[in-house]
């Protein structure tokens, strides 16, 4: 092992037991997903709209893969590196990646705000399949990677490849060797998005048993969505003693994505007894986060995705609706809803459909000037139920409401009742209904 190793303290050092690290992978992990390549300008942009909500790190690219990634890591750590955000470079234990990441990471280095990012593969499928390494070739590797690294920056982050799916004690001999070579962080990836919640919560917590590291060393999460487990997964890897989390905005990443970061912040904001953390990110930046990384990225947001889906705090629903009104009314938040949308910079909406009541209707006529009665609000309802639309505007309202009460036509025993471009026709009689054109 080198003797030229730095010796600044780690991040870590001064943080409570139950502070968390929010690491972001947007630029790195998240560009990977097809379609979502960046621009020098897009990936500053993100990383200052990053640092402005308080991510602890920010993984700004692979330093190796190409002149592109370089040249955005170099840009980003003169830009945005500071005391309170680290930019880090991923790396394989080669020495080419690590000498790109040292060179591009020069100018946060020399702000002491630099993280290089080591990985090599662990389990037995990639070091055989992939790697085409022994054991103990992998050691070497290890020992090699992080030891150079660390000869130019002191907070370095070891990644286990596919870590879950290792043999256990291979790995934590992998975790000791890179401490003693100079890792500050130890990554414990599902890379493959594999694990059940209650099994990756055994994972982390046995890993850590194992390695009994020193009390400076922050184990870490990184975990995939393949199964639609990754924020669950995450919170569990908490539970179990990491202290960082590794995520993307709008659950961006390879295959089915990584961690979403925002869901990650709000389950902890939002349900303190049951996870007892602490973060420094600024959560009311949420949403224009999230939505600057979508524009950017030209990967839109599901409307139903948590936090900051476009229906995240909308309501439909007549019942909910009522509920929601009632609650403002009494200056109370969170009727129908979990998370207060001010707490990621987000607003309650009430969205008029077929499905409104009532009240909805009164109150957003009332909003947009043009307040009506029970009777009148009645009458536009029905117009809404029969008008075939999936959502009303505010205009359709008020042409709705100049139009008054719908008015059937009686055709013999049949009533006949106008919704959208067809015409209902119902036989008292029968009971049946008919839709004719």
């Amino acid at each position: 092992m080198s003797e030229n190793i730095c010796t600044t303290s780690n991040q870590s050092e001064n943080i409570a037991n139950n502070r968390i690290i929010f690491f972001d992978s947007t630029l790195r992990d998240g560009e990977q997903i097809p379609g979502a390549a960046m621009t020098l300008t897009e990936k500053i942009k993100i990383a200052q709209q990053l640092t402005k909500m308080g991510v602890d790190v920010i993984e700004a690219g692979f330093a190796g893969s190409s002149p592109t990634d370089w040249m955005a890591i170099r840009l980003i750590s003169e830009q945005c590196a500071s005391e309170k955000t680290k930019i880090c470079s991923l790396s394989r234990c080669h020495e080419k990646d690590i000498q790109a990441s040292i060179t591009a990471l020069a100018p946060a280095i020399q702000k002491n705000a630099a993280r290089i990012h080591v990985f090599v593969a662990t389990s037995e499928k990639h070091m055989k399949t992939k790697l085409g390494k022994t054991k103990e070739e992998v050691l070497n590797m290890i020992r090699q990677g992080v030891g150079l690294a660390k000869k130019y920056v002191a907070d370095i982050e070891f990644s286990a490849e596919d870590a879950f799916n290792s043999d256990r004690d291979f790995l934590a001999k992998c975790i000791k060797t890179a401490i003693q070579y100079g890792a500050t962080t130890i990554n414990l990836p599902d890379t493959v998005g594999e694990a059940a919640h209650f099994q990756y919560y055994e994972f982390i917590k046995d890993i850590i048993d194992r390695v009994q590291a020193p009390q400076h060393i922050v184990f870490s999460v990184h975990c995939h969505n393949d199964k639609g487990l990754a924020t669950s997964n995450s919170l569990m890897g908490l539970m179990a003693g990491a202290r960082q989390v590794e995520c993307c905005m709008n659950g961006l990443g390879e295959r089915a994505g990584n961690a979403a970061l925002e869901e990650i912040a709000m389950a902890i904001q939002s349900s303190p007894n049951v996870y007892p953390f602490e973060f420094q990110l600024d959560t009311t930046k949420i949403t224009e986060t999230a939505h600057l990384v979508s524009a950017l990225t030209g990967i839109k947001i599901s409307p139903c995705k948590a936090v900051v889906g476009q229906n995240a705090f909308s309501h439909a629903s007549g019942v909910h609706q009522d509920g929601v009104l009632k609650g403002w009314a009494q200056g109370i938040q969170g009727i129908y809803g979990a998370i207060n949308p001010k707490s990621v910079g987000a607003q309650e909406n009430i969205v008029i459909t077929r499905h409104s009541g009532i009240r909805a209707v009164m109150y957003m006529m009332e909003k947009i000037g043009v307040p009506v009665s029970s009777v009148e609000a009645t009458a536009i309802l029905e117009r809404i139920k029969c008008s075939g639309k999936k959502i009303i505007s505010p205009e359709l309202l008020v042409d709705m409401k100049q139009a008054g009460p719908i008015k059937a036509r009686h055709i013999g025993k049949h009533v006949c009742i106008p919704i959208g471009p067809k015409m209902i026709r119902i036989c008292a009689e029968s009971q049946f209904s008919k839709i004719n054109s």
